[in-house]
């Protein structure tokens, strides 16, 4: 079957897309053809395709060429993902190289991530808290798969958790909700074949990751499971009062200093929020303690009595 041309507006940089989307195209079996383009990270680009066999919207990743010099690690990380089948995790469906370049085909997700919802919530109490905890207590789901299997994602951040369906009523649907893009995260069992290790599971690396929602061990080449439950905090206290809890330089430049929270904030937010974000590594909460304790709508914690129903209805006219 033919590609329909995917057109873009008349500029350099969407002259390359054209020039790139060209180049997809012929890389493409006949199976997939090219709807349109996504987005852009660090490495790679990402393209909506349709599956004309069987009627499905993919996301197709491609890497570019220039980045592939370790795809021996990049193809035996990403075969653990094929492993996983969980409603938070973005399902990885395939992956091959054509031309020096590294595709991978995955879940599309249509309906935006949570950094759509934190830039609309820009004042204190904006984003009800209700929403928010049902939105970590999502998230600790998926990030409790993927430590269980030993493996931190290392840049957890509002862009790469996705929904699935379109928002509703102007909230996301969180029942859709997904993590994606393990471009940076590492099995901690190879890690430890080349890393010089600490004690409880922190290991030594490059820098890696989105400076605002870096934990302060990250910044010294460390990281752990913890790492990702300290991005979590950082995107719930940002959702909670609309502004990152540390304003100007990253996070080791605030230790010791007092974490402030708005004054209708409930205490038992409060205790979570400085036990992930001002405690040592090692006394965070772990993702399962998120889900089955903190978090969850089933626990006898504050947080885990409240009720999210609210925010699903229409607003008042």
């Amino acid at each position: 079957m033919s590609q329909a041309p995917v057109t873009f507006t008349t500029s350099a940089s969407q002259t390359a897309l054209a020039a790139l989307a060209k180049s997809i195209v012929q890389d493409l079996a006949t199976r997939y053809r090219l709807v349109g383009y996504v987005g852009q990270g660090a490495w790679a680009t990402v393209w909506q395709v349709c599956d004309d066999v069987t009627g499905q919207t993919l996301a197709l990743k491609r890497f570019e060429p220039r980045h592939s010099q370790t795809q021996h690690t990049y193809y035996q990380e990403l075969r653990t993902l094929f492993r996983w089948h969980h409603p938070r995790l973005v399902q990885a469906v395939s992956m091959w190289e054509c031309n020096g370049a590294q595709y991978l085909l995955m879940e599309y997700c249509g309906g935006g991530n949570l950094r759509d919802l934190a830039h609309r919530m820009k004042q204190p109490g904006d984003c009800p808290a209700d929403l928010v905890r049902d939105i970590g207590w999502r998230i600790s789901q998926g990030l409790l798969v993927a430590h269980k299997d030993e493996i931190v994602h290392r840049d957890i951040k509002p862009e790469n958790v996705l929904f699935a369906e379109p928002s509703e009523n102007g909230f996301p649907r969180v029942e859709s909700l997904k993590i994606a893009d393990f471009g940076l995260a590492k099995l901690l069992s190879r890690v430890a074949e080349t890393s010089p290790a600490k004690p409880d599971g922190v290991f030594l690396r490059p820098l890696s990751g989105t400076p605002a929602y870096m934990a302060p061990e990250q910044f010294v080449g460390q990281y752990s499971k913890a790492s990702d439950i300290y991005a979590l905090g950082v995107m719930m206290y940002e959702l909670l009062h609309g502004e990152l809890p540390w304003q100007g330089l990253p996070a080791p430049a605030h230790a010791g200093q007092h974490l402030s929270f708005h004054a209708q904030l409930p205490s038992a937010w409060r205790e979570l929020l400085l036990l992930i974000l001002t405690v040592p590594l090692h006394e965070r909460p772990t993702a399962q303690q998120l889900v089955q304790e903190w978090l969850s709508p089933k626990a006898s914690s504050q947080i885990g009595r409240l009720r999210w129903q609210a925010y699903l209805q229409p607003p008042s006219s």
